[in-house]
């Protein structure tokens, strides 16, 4: 009994056999535009290939992980994830939650996705900001709408400041 357990081909460390109906998932970040003029570096869809960035998938609408945060690294014109290829589920959606640094800055705390559908995170500006934070959701992916690679556009949530004029002709920073 323990030779037939030891001979075994279920080991981790071979390769497993991808059924013809399975369909790898794939990515294509890109970066929401800015506008001209900005006083900050920001991330582009070039500096967006340096040092990669953090992913995870979820069953739609839960927390409950089908590929848990995991680094991903643009690796000879294309993005990979860093522990390995990933299959689409055989059925259900997945909601995709990514962020930039791959490990957020000091100045954040979490971010953690929520099935509210949104990321949470808290940033404290008493910090100073060595490096932009960006984070992209899509939502209600599957192997048929996102045949062509999950479409994750990343958002500056800090880089925006609007100006409002007052009654009294000062400007008020929002």
């Amino acid at each position: 009994m323990l030779l037939t357990t030891a001979c075994n081909s279920d080991s981790s460390d071979e390769p497993q056999t991808v059924r013809p109906d399975q369909k790898e998932i794939s990515l294509n970040p890109s970066i929401g535009q800015m506008t001209e003029g900005t006083r900050t570096t920001t991330y582009d869809s070039e500096t967006i290939k340096t040092d990669g960035f953090t992913c995870a998938a979820y069953e739609a609408s839960t927390t409950t992980a089908f590929i848990s945060p995991t680094t991903i690294n643009w690796v000879t014109s294309q993005w990979q994830f860093s522990d390995g290829s990933h299959f689409w589920p055989t059925s259900g959606d997945l909601d995709f939650f990514a962020y930039k640094p791959a490990t957020a800055p000091s100045y954040i705390t979490g971010p953690t996705y929520t099935t509210t559908r949104s990321p949470q995170f808290t940033c404290d500006m008493n910090q100073d900001a060595d490096a932009e934070f960006i984070w992209a959701l899509t939502t209600g992916q599957n192997k048929t709408n996102a045949s062509s690679g999950v479409n994750l556009v990343f958002k500056h949530p800090f880089a925006l400041v609007t100006f409002q004029r007052s009654e009294s002709s000062s400007f008020t920073i929002n």
